[in-house]
């Protein structure tokens, strides 16, 4: 499958929902470059790999907390 897609003024691009829905795109992805192609990959949310191990009352969004967290203790680490 291939698509042309335009890229907007601050550099966006938005990903056809045929795509998003045949590659299971979700919120997250992880892009690089090899050579002159750029390489999207879809994630899989991190409350999906971890889903059942924890017994306690799981938010909604559990990606943000952790992404939050990390982000609070790399600050405090580097201060």
């Amino acid at each position: 499958m291939e698509v042309i897609a335009n890229v907007d003024e601050k550099g966006r691009v938005t990903i056809p929902k045929r795509l998003r829905r045949a590659l299971k795109i979700g919120k997250r992805v992880r892009m690089r470059v090899e050579g002159r192609k750029l390489v999207i990959e879809s994630l899989e949310p991190v409350s999906t790999r971890y889903y059942g191990i924890l017994r306690a009352e799981v938010p909604e969004d559990l990606d943000s907390v952790i992404i939050e967290a990390m982000a609070k203790w790399w600050k405090e680490r580097t201060t």
